[in-house]
């Protein structure tokens, strides 16, 4: 986090005194309260890293269009040699999806597949 942090910018997270939905968030351009202060936290730009649970959009009672079709991703598990893999884990992309595969044992690989239905742009 300490990348996204510079002049005139901030990073709150769990502990840090948010107020959860429905106390303190208003609305859109009016700022959320931390606890034990008068003042609202105003930002042009704030990024609610709390995933599926969508926490500030529920707050503010946004609703959150769909970005992407349902990805599936399938994975499996290996036995036998991969010298290639024995070192550090590699991950392969191209238009229709991605394979990652690494070593997570002694003689033991995983690899996970993911097929985007109709492949990117």
């Amino acid at each position: 986090m300490t990348g996204v942090r510079g002049p005139g910018s901030g990073v709150r997270g769990p502990g840090s005194g948010v107020r959860g939905p429905g106390s303190g968030v208003r609305g859109p351009g009016s700022g959320v309260r931390l606890d034990g202060t008068a003042t609202p936290l105003r930002a042009r730009t704030v990024i609610d890293a709390t995933g599926r649970a969508r926490w500030l959009s529920r707050a503010l009672g946004l609703t959150a269009p769909l970005r992407s079709p349902r990805l599936l991703i399938r994975y499996g598990y290996a036995a036998g040699s991969c010298p290639q893999r024995d070192a550090a884990p590699a991950i392969a992309a191209d238009r229709t999806g991605w394979t990652w595969t690494a070593r997570v044992g002694r003689a033991r690989y995983q690899w996970m597949t993911l097929a985007f239905a109709h492949g990117f742009g």
